[in-house]
């Protein structure tokens, strides 16, 4: 039923085209002026910082004098590359890729080109989003600032709106997939991934994840001989740039699913397998159930190829399973016990054990993020209120 009230929302919102800007093919150094409120500084955080960072930050502003830029980039000076297929649009509306790169140029990769028009897909990739830019600074607002613009360009089938990325792109469009289901409903996850419920990528608010649960589809796309990047200049997220909104060094600390390890071979090569399917396998407990994996024989470190993308984007464009997941029961799972935890909180508080409590609060915060809120963030202004 959300997920309905969510579709039916978007497809309100959408404006009449009376001409499209493009007659299609590739668009180089487009400039999309416009700035979301939901990709403002703000909105990150409730979306994608568990509620006790965001706590911390907004305590440290206070007493710097400081502000939270809202908007940490200037449309205008960005630039992206746009490929939307030939011909007239489809009768429900173009789907929508929006792609987070590793590199620092805006391209569009050519063997996905076929495919796109096949699929009635419109792609989008901004320029100097790669692995060097800072994930919240910078890659999450242009990915956002472009799905926002071309929304408002072209005529779009809300239900195929999708975020994707290769290697350390992937795990941002993770998180963005995570933090935004009412905008992405499908997320392209090649040979990168990151595990959910955690500190590298905490959970958002309920409303949404219980959305994500039941309305995202995730499509892992992995080689088999795939051992990670082998340069570091290359396509990984070896030397990936934490946020840097203020105040320095929290995001360092809570939102390093970034890493800093260089994946090759031999016992790299294991470790690099087994982080990955520790990534798909956080997500059952958790009740997403919306999941499907391609692997591609024989293929390395690399994007994926025309027939794997092709497979990739049938997939997302599949229902998801909803309520019918057997989602309720395993949320009053993960209820049940994060309502325990906090209770246990709450006792160690009144039992005057303040440090044991914030002990198991920030554990909770790292583990339930969003979920636990607004509890866990009550429980801890009281404790920093009486000590």
């Amino acid at each position: 039923m959300i997920a309905f009230l969510f579709s039916a929302l978007l497809a309100a919102q959408t404006p009449a085209f009376a001409s499209l800007p493009h007659p299609g093919g590739v668009q180089q150094d487009v400039v999309l002026t416009d700035y979301p409120s939901f990709a403002r500084a703000d909105e990150l955080l409730r979306r994608t910082v568990s509620p006790l960072n965001v706590l911390q930050i907004r305590r440290q502003l206070l007493q710097s004098g400081e502000s939270l830029k809202e908007e940490s980039i200037e449309p205008k000076q960005e630039r992206f590359v746009l490929y939307v297929p030939p011909g007239p649009p489809p009768p429900s509306g173009y789907a929508l890729l929006v792609f987070v790169p590793p590199w620092e140029d805006a391209r569009v990769p050519q063997q996905w080109i076929p495919v796109l028009d096949r699929q009635h897909t419109i792609y989008v990739s901004a320029a100097n989003s790669g692995n060097q830019a800072s994930v919240f600074d910078r890659r999450e607002p242009l990915a956002l600032i472009a799905e926002y613009n071309i929304a408002r360009r072209y005529p779009l089938d809300p239900a195929r709106i999708y975020v994707g990325g290769f290697s350390g792109g992937s795990r941002v469009a993770l998180h963005l997939a995570l933090g935004y289901p009412d905008i992405f409903r499908g997320a392209l996850l090649d040979a990168g991934d990151d595990t959910i419920g955690g500190a590298q990528l905490p959970l958002p608010p309920a409303d949404l994840f219980h959305l994500f649960q039941q309305s995202t589809r995730l499509v892992y796309l992995s080689g088999t001989n795939d051992h990670g990047p082998v340069d570091r200049n290359d396509a990984g997220l070896e030397n990936e740039a934490r946020p840097s909104a203020p105040p320095p060094g929290l995001f360092e600390a809570e939102r390093q699913g970034a890493g800093v390890t260089l994946y090759m071979s031999g016992t790299d090569a294991s470790l690099h397998r087994d982080r990955t399917r520790a990534g798909r396998d956080s997500l059952q407990p958790w009740c997403v159930v919306n999941v499907d994996s391609i692997v591609m024989n024989g293929v390395g470190h690399e994007i994926a190829d025309a027939r794997s993308f092709d497979r990739a984007l049938d997939v997302l464009s599949q229902a998801a399973q909803g309520e019918d997941g057997g989602i309720a029961a395993c949320r009053q799972r993960i209820q049940q016990a994060m309502h325990a935890q906090l209770q246990d909180a709450r006792s160690l508080l009144d039992q005057n054990k303040p440090d044991e409590a914030r002990k198991l609060l920030q554990q909770i915060d790292t583990q339930y993020g969003g979920l636990a809120a607004p509890q866990s963030v009550e429980l801890m202004q009281k404790i920093d209120a009486a000590h």
